[in-house]
């Protein structure tokens, strides 16, 4: 189970950094759900040129919470530092 911290959806973003993608990476949706909470998704691609905003902790040590184009995603890390 996922804590409710990780799958909270924020107000107001101050990304902690941003990445402009150079390749095609994968990225699991985080869904808007009842308040701030959110729910996993269906897995999308995140093209080329896209900008993500870090905005929070991953659900594990190895992914991010990231902010694309409006929407929220879980990344994994070394798909941004590629």
């Amino acid at each position: 189970m996922l804590n409710s911290d990780v799958l909270s959806i924020p107000d107001c973003l101050v990304p902690e950094r941003s990445y402009t993608l150079s390749r095609t990476i994968a990225g699991i949706q985080l869904v808007p759900g009842e308040g701030k909470q959110g729910r996993l998704g269906n897995v999308s691609q995140l093209r080329p040129g896209s900008l993500l905003d870090c905005c929070g902790d991953g659900y594990d040590a190895r992914t991010v919470k990231v902010r694309c184009e409006g929407n929220f995603y879980f990344v994994f890390l070394q798909d941004l530092e590629r």
